[in-house]
C-alpha cells in the first residue's frame, strides 16, 4: 500500500511539472548521457537469449527518446565536437544518446526508431566481435544458461579448466556470480575455459547477433557516430596493453567504416581509473566516455571525461513494460553535476 502512495505521489509530482521545473533550473548548462546496448521487440527471437540489464524493448526505447525530446536538447557526437572545439555553448539541457557493443539489433530495430525521433546516437564498437555470433565468452555463458544449453556437465568442464570450485548454477545470481569469479582469472587461464564455452556459443540458436562490417557501414551513413569499444570486450585493466587495443581499436574501426579515426571511445565493462583514462588521450581520444553517474559540466578546447547513465528497462518502466516518466525524471533529473 506505501509503495502505491509514493507511486503515485511521484506521478502527481512529475504531472504538475514540479520535476520538469526544477530540471530546467538546476541542469540547465548540463550534458546528460545515456547509454542503451540491445532494442528488441519482445517477440524477437533474441530477446529470449538477451540479458535483460542491457537489453530493452523496442516500445521501450521509443518512449524513452519521446521523453528525452520532451525534457531536453538531443544532440549528436558532431553537435558535441563542434562545440567544445569551437568554444560554442551547447543547447540548454543538452543529452547525447550512445550505444555500446555494436550488436545487429541496433541496425534492425534502434536505427529506424531514432531516425523518427531525429535522434542521432554515438556507437562504441568492439571491433573483434564484428560479424560474430555474440559479443563476447561472457554473453555466450549467459546466454546459453538462459536458453536451458549450459548443463551442470558443462559448468564443471569450465569450472574445472578455470581451476575453481564447482557451481551449481539455479538461478540468475548463480550464472552472475559465476560469470564474474570467471571474470577474475588470469589471461592464460581464460584462453583455457574459452574454448568450451566456444562451443556453447555455436549452439545458440539463431544466426550472429553481432553488426558485420556492412550493417556498422550502413548503420554510420545513416548517421550514426561511431566510437571505440576495445579490440577484445575484457576490461582493461586485465589485458596485457590498454594503449596498444585503444590504437588497434581506433585503427580498425577507421578501416572498416572508412572514416576518420575515431576521437570517441568508451570503457568495455564500464572499468577504468587515471592510468587507463591517461592512456586513452595517449592513444588520440578527446572525448572519452565511463559508467561514472553524474551530469557533465563541459570545458571547452579541452579533452573531457564524460559520465553516463545506464537505461534499465527493468528500473524504469511501469507494469505494462511502457517508460513511467516519473521514474525516468527522478532518475536523470536530480544527479550530481561535475
Amino acid at each position: 500500500m506505501l509503495d502505491k502512495i509514493k507511486n503515485l505521489v511521484k506521478k502527481l509530482v512529475y504531472k504538475l511539472g514540479v520535476l520538469g521545473a526544477l530540471h530546467t533550473a538546476r541542469n540547465k548548462n548540463t550534458l546528460t548521457v545515456v547509454l542503451f546496448h540491445r532494442v528488441l521487440p519482445v517477440d524477437d527471437a533474441r530477446w529470449k537469449q538477451a540479458d535483460m540489464d542491457w537489453t530493452v524493448s523496442d516500445i521501450f526505447y521509443n518512449d524513452c527518446l519521446v521523453f528525452f525530446n520532451r525534457h531536453y536538447n538531443v544532440i549528436s557526437y558532431d553537435d558535441l565536437e563542434q562545440s567544445i572545439n569551437s568554444s560554442i555553448p551547447l543547447p540548454d539541457r543538452a543529452l547525447l544518446v550512445t550505444f555500446d557493443d555494436g550488436w545487429s539489433d541496433n541496425i534492425d530495430y534502434a536505427e529506424k526508431i531514432s531516425r523518427l525521433n531525429q535522434v542521432r546516437p554515438l556507437l562504441f564498437v568492439t571491433t573483434s566481435s564484428i560479424g560474430k555470433k555474440i559479443l563476447s565468452w561472457q554473453e555466450a555463458l549467459y546466454s546459453s544458461w538462459r536458453m536451458g544449453l549450459l548443463s551442470d556437465e558443462w559448468v564443471r568442464k569450465i569450472s574445472s579448466l578455470a581451476e575453481i570450485d564447482d557451481e551449481i548454477i539455479k538461478n540468475e545470481s548463480h550464472i552472475r556470480l559465476f560469470i564474474n569469479t570467471l571474470q577474475k582469472s588470469s589471461s592464460d587461464i581464460k584462453e583455457k575455459f574459452k574454448k568450451p564455452i566456444s562451443e556453447l556459443e555455436a549452439s545458440l540458436p539463431g544466426n550472429n547477433q553481432m553488426l558485420n562490417a556492412s550493417e556498422l557501414k550502413k548503420l554510420y551513413r545513416s548517421g550514426f557516430s561511431m566510437g571505440t569499444h576495445g579490440v577484445i570486450h575484457e576490461p582493461y585493466n586485465q589485458i596485457e596493453s590498454a594503449l596498444r587495443d585503444m590504437r588497434e581499436s581506433r585503427n580498425q574501426l577507421a578501416e572498416i567504416i572508412d572514416a576518420s579515426p575515431a576521437t570517441s571511445m568508451s570503457f568495455p565493462h564500464g572499468v577504468e581509473n587515471h592510468t587507463l583514462i591517461e592512456s586513452a588521450i595517449e592513444a588520440g581520444y578527446t572525448s572519452i566516455f565511463t559508467g561514472r553517474s553524474h551530469l557533465n559540466k563541459l570545458k571547452y578546447n579541452e579533452i573531457n571525461v564524460y559520465g553516463r547513465f545506464n537505461i534499465e528497462q527493468c528500473d524504469l518502466e511501469d507494469p505494462s513494460g511502457r517508460l513511467n516518466y516519473s521514474k525516468m525524471a527522478l532518475y536523470l533529473f536530480r544527479r550530481a553535476i561535475k
